[in-house]
């Protein structure tokens, strides 16, 4: 078996989802030593068509982000992708740019809907968890919206250092 068999799943071509966290946690650790921004985002396709296997829509993610190490599954027809050196809007526009694609290769007459949430570092030490859990947040919120959408986690890091204040 060799190392690309090990780290990414034959079935949509990305990283298995069991290395996010470990994988996010570098990335944030790197882009806080250079003092980048990191954006997190993660892609729900509720009822794709059936001729719409998960390896097209792993290629079609592959196809628009630049990093294959960085595209991950996260659940049924769930995927997260990490994109760095890139702000919260770099990264809207980096996903509104993969939604046509993506509702284009689903098809107009199929019932599907992509959700997308995104959180970004923002200036913030944090670990994975966090920024998981304000894209997993901000993704909820755009399911609930019954259409395609993008929902983005904004952050003010000075008050994010207040909250962290208040907890020590």
């Amino acid at each position: 078996m060799c190392i690309r068999d090990r780290l990414y799943s034959s079935r949509t071509g990305l990283v298995w989802q069991a290395f996010l966290k470990e994988r996010l946690n570098n990335e944030l650790k790197r882009a806080a030593s250079f003092d980048q921004d990191l954006v997190l985002g993660i892609i729900s396709i509720t009822e794709p068509p059936a001729e719409v296997s998960p390896d097209m829509l792993g290629g079609l993610i592959l196809e628009h982000f630049p990093f294959s190490d960085l595209s991950f599954e996260y659940g049924e027809n769930t995927y997260a992708v990490i994109i760095p050196n890139t702000d919260l809007d770099q990264g809207i526009s980096n996903f509104e740019a993969f939604m046509a694609p993506a509702a284009n290769l689903c098809g107009s007459e199929s019932a599907a809907v992509i959700a997308v949430g995104l959180s970004s570092r923002n200036g913030r030490l944090l670990e994975s968890d966090r920024l998981i859990t304000e894209a997993d947040k901000a993704l909820k919120k755009a399911a609930a919206e019954h259409k395609s959408s993008i929902i983005a986690f904004r952050t003010d890091p000075s008050k994010y250092r207040d909250y962290l204040a208040s907890r020590a």
